[in-house]
């Protein structure tokens, strides 16, 4: 769709205002396309937007529940936001989705560690996270530090 490209084209020139417009255009067009939301939420995240943010990726998501992605940036904003409950809630999604999706099982152990969780179900994903990924240092660094 050329509108998304036109879209992605002014992200990358850093002019948000118009990349914003493209994608708007691009939802007009086909509002079934999860990509343009995406990116919207993802300008609308970036400057803070939160609610706004969201409100796209929640689109997104109700487009295409499946979507990794959608559910991990919904992830993000929630972190960013402080709402650690809906947080841990869109990575559980994300896991029944793909259990064993290394980046969603070693964010949430962190989660888990931090904002208090189920200790066993961390050491079991972080382990999940380690045999997926044995060579990324931040998923042994998560294991080391944040699994008793």
């Amino acid at each position: 769709m050329h509108q998304v490209l036109l879209g992605e084209t002014h992200l990358a020139r850093r002019e948000s205002k118009p990349a914003e417009a493209a994608y708007l255009a691009a939802i007009a067009l086909d509002e079934r396309l999860p990509g343009p939301y995406l990116q919207l939420g993802s300008l609308h995240a970036a400057s803070g937007q939160y609610d706004q943010a969201l409100a796209r990726v929640g689109k997104a998501i109700e487009v295409n529940p499946r979507n990794i992605g959608a559910l991990m940036l919904a992830v993000v904003i929630h972190e960013k936001r402080g709402d650690i409950p809906k947080a841990r809630e869109h990575y559980e999604k994300v896991l029944a989705l793909s259990p064993r999706f290394a980046p969603a099982a070693n964010n949430l152990v962190w989660l888990l560690s931090e904002h208090g969780g189920d200790k066993d179900r961390a050491l079991a994903l972080a382990q999940t996270a380690k045999e997926l990924v044995p060579e990324a240092p931040h998923v042994s660094d998560t294991l080391e530090r944040n699994v008793p």
